[in-house]
């Protein structure tokens, strides 16, 4: 039966009634759901956050899958939520920043990941149901609840399910499916809203508005979560070992005060990067012996490593890896934590705009006879950190 609800709200904004912003989702615990007749859930709360930053009037619809995508390629509806990346990016539609990041693992009771045509329950309509049809398995049992389908694996009745972490530990946690099952990494996952042709050629700027506040607004799964850290933990470890690079010492020694110009070269090197040019100071840094090395670690590591610099232990940038928006580094949590505490420090998990990547940053002391000279920053994809192998 095709179910639709209506819940308005309508916020202070400057627009009139006809601009209200028609909204669309299905039913999708813990992101979306249907409560004592109103609509709750993880992503809900977040798009509501985002819209109220921006002063929006809305109505939220709730239609199946099909229809809601019928809808937007009609501009029935203005913006659809929250869907897995390959389902209406695929289409053409534009989409948000990432409401949701999603650690999918494959469990099963032998480990490994399935052949095409092993047994594979899915959940009707579910993010993992359309990716595995796309992919090209075909072995598939739908059922209606993770729930389920854990139990199926449990009971034998299938292979593999394919799950997001945080939901399938839940489950797994409770004395009704306790058991214990092999889990392995496959894919991160971001669910994101979807704007229709409409309203992406004629609101850009209310979109753009409404991405900045969808990340003040604290996306759902954004939290470096105890496996995450622990291969962050592994990496900063291997990369603490690295020797000092040639010239490393001499520079950083060099080098006894803060610049006395330093706002004005900030100022001119951000001004520069907005301009697409470069100053003599970028060519300089940018080009120096010790940013040559870096880009040689930074291409050895193969896309685990996104970007690496170097600062002097005042945070002025020495070297690096790649074009930078800032000179002065020092105002930045990576590098305050580690000159205050002469210790490693690894970033909260970030969505990185430019990149379209989610990344951690680990900065590293920089010691010379057991003196601090500067911090060495490296910028890590986490999605190739998870596909290292153990």
């Amino acid at each position: 039966m095709l179910t639709r609800l209506w819940l308005v709200m309508l916020l202070t904004s400057g627009v009139t009634l006809a601009e209200v912003i028609q909204l669309g989702t299905n039913e999708d615990p813990p992101y979306q759901m249907v409560t004592d007749g109103g609509l709750t859930g993880l992503v809900t709360e977040l798009m509501t956050c985002g819209l109220d930053h921006v002063g929006a009037e809305w109505q939220m619809n709730l239609y199946p899958w099909r229809r809601l995508l019928m809808d937007l390629s009609n501009n029935e509806l203005d913006i659809v939520f929250s869907l897995d990346d390959g389902m209406f990016g695929d289409n053409g539609f534009l989409s948000s920043v990432p409401l949701v990041l999603e650690k999918w693992f494959w469990y099963s009771q032998s480990g490994g990941q399935p052949e095409l045509g092993d047994s594979i329950a899915v959940v009707v309509e579910s993010n993992q149901s359309r990716w595995l049809s796309e992919q090209g398995y075909w072995n598939l049992f739908s059922v209606y609840s993770l729930e389920a389908a854990l139990k199926s694996l449990i009971a034998g009745r299938v292979e593999y399910v394919l799950a997001d972490a945080g939901s399938a530990k839940v489950l797994l946690n409770k004395s009704l499916v306790n058991h214990q099952l092999e889990a392995e990494f496959y894919r991160f996952s971001t669910l994101s809203a979807y704007f229709s042709p409409e309203f992406s050629s004629t609101k850009g700027d209310l979109i753009s508005e409404l991405d900045e506040a969808l990340l003040d607004c604290e996306p759902v799964g954004m939290i470096l979560d105890s496996e995450t850290l622990g291969r962050s933990e592994a990496l900063t470890a291997r990369l603490s070992h690295l020797s000092a690079f040639a010239g490393e010492v001499d520079r950083l020694q060099s080098v006894d005060a803060v610049s006395e110009n330093l706002a004005e070269l900030d100022e001119d090197w951000k001004q520069s990067v907005d301009n697409g040019q470069q100053t003599p100071l970028m060519k300089a840094v940018l080009n120096n012996a010790l940013s040559v090395q870096l880009k040689a670690l930074n291409e050895k590591e193969g896309g685990l490593i996104t970007e690496i610099l170097l600062t002097d232990r005042f945070g002025q940038l020495v070297a690096t890896s790649q074009l930078t928006s800032d000179y002065y580094q020092g105002d930045e949590a990576i590098v305050i934590s580690v000159l205050e505490a002469h210790q490693p420090y690894i970033s909260p998990l970030y969505y990185d705009r430019s990149t379209e990547q989610f990344q951690v940053q680990i900065s590293l002391p920089r010691f010379h006879d057991n003196r601090l000279l500067g911090v060495l920053v490296f910028g890590v994809d986490v999605q190739r950190l998870f596909q290292l192998t153990d």
